[in-house]
C-alpha cells in the first residue's frame, strides 16, 4: 500500500470521526425582497452559483423577487409554501448539472415581467397541492413536473411553458392558457379527476394525455403510425402507411431521397384530421430512380406543427441500365445506354447540393460529355429516358 493511499484513508477516518466531511453549500432566504438584496439572505450571502442550494427560513409568507436585468444560477430549491417571482433570469441547475425544485402546499413559481425574463429548471419539479406555475414569458423544465391536487398552470398571451419530461397532476388540475399561448409536454400528461383547461382554444401538446376530456380533449398529439413501408410494384414504388390516431393533422407528404440524407416531396394526401380509428393511406411513386431509394412521411398540423416519420428503404431495379466510363475521370465522361431510347434522353450532371453543372438532351445510345472546368469531387449524373430515371455517381479528379 502506497503512502498516499494510507494518508487518504487516515484523512477519511478523521473526517468521519470529527464530522469534518464536506457538505453542499446552502443559502437561506430570511424575508421577502429582491434576490440581489443581501439583507434577505442569511449571512448576507446571496445564492448565485449552482453549488448553492436555496431554502426558505419559514414555511410560508415569503416572496423572493429576481429583479429585471439580473440573472442568477442556483442549485436545488426547497420552496416550502413560498413564492419566487421572476422578472429577470433564473436557472435552477445548469447543463450537465441538473437541479430540482421541491414545494409544499400553495407554493408558486411565477413571472410578472415579459421583458427578457426566463426560468429554466434543469431537473424536476416536485410539488404538493395547489402549486402554481405562471409564465408571462418562457419557462422550460428539462425534467418532469409532478403536482398534487388543484395545481395550476397559467400562461399569458403568446407565451409558453415547455416540459421536456412528463407532467403528472392530481385531481382538479387547471390549465389557464390564454389564446396564442402553448403548453408543450414532450413526454406524457397524466391528470386526475376534475381537471380542466380554460377553454377549447388552449393549446396543449403532448405525446399522450390521460385524464378527463375537459383537460385532455383538446390536447394535440403527434400522428401515431401503425405501419409504414415501401414496395416495388412493376415500374413503380408503392408507399403505404396506417395511422392509429390523428389529431389536428392537415395533410401528409411523402418524401423521397436518393442518398438517404436530402429529401424532396413527391406527393401528398389529405389527412382525416382527427381520428382515433385505424386509417390507411397509400401513394404511388411513378417515376422512381433506379437504385436505392429512401422514403419518409412529413405530417403537417393545422397549426403548422411538423412531424417526420422514420425512414424506409427499397431497391428499385430495371433491365435497362446506363453505364458511364471512365469513372473516376478528369473531364471526359462516356455515357452508354444498353437499350435503344424511344424518345429523347436527358442527362443532367449535378453536385452534391443538387446544383446543375451540365445538361444536354440526345436520342443516341452513346454520348460523350466534356466538362473541362469542373472541380474535383463527387457528382451525380441523372439520366431520364421515358419513365425510367437512372442515377450514377461520378468522381472527377484533378486534370493532369
Amino acid at each position: 500500500m502506497t503512502l498516499d493511499l494510507v494518508s487518504r484513508r487516515v484523512l477519511l477516518c478523521l473526517c468521519l470521526c470529527t464530522g469534518m466531511l464536506p457538505v453542499l453549500a446552502q443559502n437561506t432566504i430570511l424575508s421577502s425582497g429582491n434576490w440581489d438584496d443581501p439583507m434577505i439572505w442569511s449571512g448576507a450571502n446571496i445564492a448565485d452559483v449552482v453549488s448553492e442550494d436555496v431554502v426558505f427560513s419559514v414555511s410560508s409568507g415569503i416572496t423572493a423577487i429576481v429583479p429585471m436585468a439580473t440573472a442568477y444560477t442556483v442549485g436545488n430549491v426547497d420552496l416550502q409554501s413560498n413564492t419566487i417571482e421572476i422578472q429577470g433570469t433564473l436557472d435552477i441547475g445548469q447543463m450537465g448539472n441538473p437541479k430540482s425544485v421541491t414545494a409544499a402546499d400553495n407554493a408558486s413559481l411565477k413571472m410578472t415581467s415579459s421583458v427578457l425574463s426566463a426560468l429554466t429548471i434543469w431537473g424536476n419539479v416536485n410539488a404538493a397541492a395547489s402549486f402554481s406555475l405562471w409564465s408571462v414569458s418562457q419557462i422550460i423544465v428539462k425534467g418532469d413536473v409532478n403536482m398534487g391536487d388543484n395545481g395550476t398552470i397559467l400562461i399569458t398571451g403568446g407565451k409558453s411553458i415547455i416540459i421536456e419530461g412528463n407532467l403528472v397532476a392530481g385531481t382538479g388540475a387547471f390549465a389557464n392558457i390564454a389564446d396564442g399561448s402553448t403548453l408543450e409536454v414532450l413526454g406524457d400528461i397524466t391528470v386526475g379527476t376534475g381537471s380542466s383547461r380554460r377553454s377549447s382554444t388552449a393549446v396543449i401538446k403532448a405525446k399522450s394525455c390521460s385524464g378527463p376530456p375537459e383537460f385532455c380533449g383538446g390536447v394535440i398529439l403527434p400522428i401515431r403510425l401503425l405501419e409504414f413501408n415501401a414496395d416495388v410494384a412493376g415500374d413503380e414504388v408503392l408507399v403505404r402507411w396506417s395511422t392509429a390516431t390523428e389529431i389536428n393533422v392537415d395533410y401528409i407528404e411523402v418524401q423521397r431521397s436518393e442518398d438517404g440524407h436530402t429529401f424532396a416531396n413527391i406527393g401528398k394526401v389529405k389527412a382525416f384530421g382527427n381520428s382515433n380509428t385505424i386509417k390507411n393511406y397509400s401513394l404511388t411513386d411513378d417515376a422512381p430512380v433506379i437504385g436505392n431509394l429512401y422514403y419518409r412521411l412529413h405530417s403537417v398540423d393545422f397549426d403548422g406543427k411538423e412531424e417526420f416519420s422514420r425512414v424506409v428503404a427499397v431497391r428499385y431495379l430495371s433491365s435497362n441500365a446506363v453505364q458511364i466510363f471512365p469513372n473516376p475521370t478528369d473531364h471526359q465522361l462516356n455515357i452508354q445506354l444498353n437499350f435503344i431510347p424511344a424518345e429523347q434522353t436527358t442527362h443532367v450532371l449535378t453536385d452534391l447540393y443538387g446544383r446543375t453543372i451540365a445538361q444536354f438532351t440526345t436520342r443516341l445510345q452513346r454520348e460523350t460529355l466534356q466538362v473541362p472546368d469542373i472541380k474535383p469531387g463527387v457528382y451525380f449524373l441523372k439520366t431520364k429516358s421515358g419513365k425510367d430515371i437512372f442515377l450514377n455517381r461520378v468522381v472527377f479528379t484533378e486534370r493532369p
